[in-house]
């Protein structure tokens, strides 16, 4: 259920936004009926090119199948596809977006359920009751639409490949049409068109389509009721329609419907979790991603996130609401923190190529991120605080309370479930070695552990050492953790300011969380800083100088040079040093020696033997000093 919410939230935000993109004046006339479609149009094509587009740069992996049809033919599909695309999005006009939403899912779950037949005859009763046949008519219009199109869907999607009709899209085509279908409309009537409203119908589409690829619709009969109730949730909140008995049909009744587990959409979708050959479609970071339960899980979270971005930004636009304007983008800005340190966690576990451009592999971006994200979260715990310092001065008079809670709520849950996914696993332990030795006078032997450590502090780093959340995680996870906390304290601000009228709790509660935000963030910057420059802690300082002063007690040691350590992830140090050795001493059986003391303390030391009478660089003065603040 978790990972299926990213597209329980999409479709129908998907289909909000599409009924919002055009606001009629009435349905009384023709041309209404044809500019619904023209607009209905214009969203088909841009989803049409967004597909293609993800398909093209293997984004989404979908089988692929010789084509035994000509261009022609994959064009003609292609455009039957947009036709059918458009059908769905026109149904929003005749229908209530929770009644399409179940419609299509209960179609696609089983195509002869009784809830369709069920939904269309009290919808028609209810029109009758009204005694408006234009409302009678519009309602069968929406029920054709719905069953056109998704049998036109069904078809280029499930019966069979959708990988040829969508490598069939044109570009030449189809993005001339789409831009033309966009000025003419514009032109046309620009009063009932939301530009901003295409844009968020084009973003969600986008989501929704990468987040369907791993999801199995029939493994819960819970999935269709969670579909309905967040639908209607947002038919509440953002097109402000009341909640009614016909909500609660529309969220209870599809418990009835029994799923056909005799097709799938995987016939289209290539699904990662049975199919070993689908990660090689794919790109290589969406391919990390999926492919670990911590990555994949925190990336579900972050299409779910921007889903609800989306729905924040369509309140916002309908509502004209600034300070939710501000907060949607916020929200945009944690949904960039969030790829940021996904794509930082799965390059971190690529393996690495010694010979490549990187020999020591990406470890250094997993840090960075988190390092970013800590800066990120002090410059947003700075303007809360400065915002709300502002708004005590010049009190703001918080307008819809009542929505503005429910949509704290939504906020909230989503937030709590980006918690529970977060603890579904965080765990980065890859690491990966190589050691290489060369005889002669001057021995080498190295051991690299191309991981570098993600220190919390002196004593968060000790306590790491047996096991513990690396500094990427750990910045996703306050970044998590602060939209759950905004979430709470709008919540609770708002709350009191319904009843007891004082607009200075949302300040008050916003200073609060700021402060907790930005020392949480602090000592994630100090830990990141000290990992970026490779800074040893106490203890592990302890290790170097005692494995020193075991080497100056080996017998045929003069003194040694250039000893220099740092951290790594495995809970070792990595280092090198040049050992100088008396004359007619056996250098390889003292090197020996030498290694077994490093590897007591764990650690994986580059040694260079050398004769006290050689020259060499390290016996400079500078070295000799370096060589005396470890004594």
């Amino acid at each position: 259920l978790i990972d299926a919410l990213p597209v329980l939230a999409a479709f129908p935000a998907i289909l909000l936004s599409a009924d919002l993109a055009y606001v009629p004046h009435s349905y009384e006339s023709v041309s209404s009926y044809v500019f619904a479609l023209l607009v209905s149009s214009l969203l088909a094509c841009s989803s049409l090119l967004m597909l293609s587009l993800l398909v093209k740069f293997n984004v989404v992996a979908l089988k692929r199948e010789i084509s035994t049809s000509g261009s022609s033919q994959g064009l003609q599909s292609a455009i039957l596809l947009a036709v059918g695309i458009s059908f769905s999005y026109l149904a929003t006009n005749f229908l209530p977006i929770s009644r399409v939403s179940v419609l299509y899912l209960g179609l696609y779950l089983h195509r002869f359920n009784f809830c369709t037949p069920i939904f269309f005859f009290v919808d028609i009763y209810k029109a009758y009751t009204t005694h408006s046949y234009v409302s009678i008519f519009n309602i069968c219009l929406g029920y054709v639409l719905v069953s056109v199109s998704f049998q036109i869907l069904f078809k280029k999607f499930v019966a069979s490949s959708v990988s040829n009709t969508v490598r069939n899209i044109r570009m030449n085509i189809f993005l001339p049409v789409t831009i033309a279908l966009g000025l003419c409309l514009l032109f046309a009537d620009a009063s009932t068109i939301s530009p901003s409203i295409i844009g968020v119908n084009i973003a969600a589409s986008v989501v929704f389509i990468i987040s369907l690829q791993e999801i199995d619709l029939k493994s819960s009969k819970f999935i269709p009721s969670i579909l309905s109730s967040i639908a209607c949730a947002l038919e509440f909140v953002v097109a402000s329609k009341s909640l009614s008995i016909d909500s609660l049909i529309t969220i209870f009744l599809p418990f009835i419907i029994v799923p056909d587990r005799s097709y799938d959409i995987a016939n289209a979708y290539t699904m990662m979790s049975r199919s070993t050959s689908a990660t090689e479609n794919m790109t290589p970071i969406l391919t990390e991603l999926l492919s670990h339960s911590d990555t994949r899980a925190i990336f579900n979270f972050l299409l779910l996130n921007a889903t609800f971005m989306f729905v924040q930004l369509l309140h916002s636009f309908r509502s004209k609401s600034l300070g939710l304007l501000s907060d949607s983008l916020h929200m945009a800005l944690d949904c960039m923190s969030l790829a940021l340190g996904l794509i930082a966690g799965a390059l971190s576990k690529k393996e690495i190529n010694p010979h490549g451009k990187y020999p020591f592999g990406l470890k250094n971006f997993e840090i960075l991120a988190g390092f970013t994200n800590g800066t990120l979260l002090i410059g947003i715990s700075g303007g809360i605080i400065f915002e709300a310092i502002g708004r005590l001065v010049n009190p703001v008079v918080l307008e819809k309370t009542t929505e503005l809670i429910i949509v704290s709520l939504l906020g909230l849950g989503v937030n709590l479930v980006g918690i529970f996914a977060f603890n579904h696993g965080h765990a980065h332990g890859h690491s990966h070695g190589h050691s290489h030795s060369h005889g002669h006078n001057h021995e080498h032997e190295s051991g690299h552990s191309h991981n570098h450590e993600h220190s919390h502090g002196e004593e968060h780093e000790d306590c790491k050492e047996e096991g513990g959340m690396n500094d990427n995680m750990k910045g996703i996870f306050l970044h998590i953790l602060a939209d759950t906390l905004g979430s709470v304290g709008v919540v609770v601000s708002t709350i009191l300011t319904k009843y007891v009228k004082w607009n200075g709790f949302d300040p008050i509660a916003s200073m609060i969380i700021a402060t907790l935000i930005l020392l949480s963030a602090i000592p994630l910057i100090q830990s990141t800083a000290s990992s970026l420059l490779l800074r040893l802690t106490k203890k592990k300082e302890t290790k170097v100088r005692n494995a020193l002063n075991d080497i100056t007690n080996i017998k045929g040691i003069k003194s040694f040079t250039t000893p220099r350590f740092w951290p790594n992830s495995s809970n070792t140090i990595n280092g090198y040093i040049h050992i100088q050795v008396y004359r007619g001493e056996n250098a390889s059986y003292i090197k020996r020696q030498c290694e077994r003391v490093f590897e007591t303390e764990k650690i994986d030391v580059m040694i260079q033997v050398e004769n006290d009478y050689d020259s060499c660089w390290c016996r400079s003065g500078s070295e000799i000093t370096a060589q005396s603040n470890w004594s």
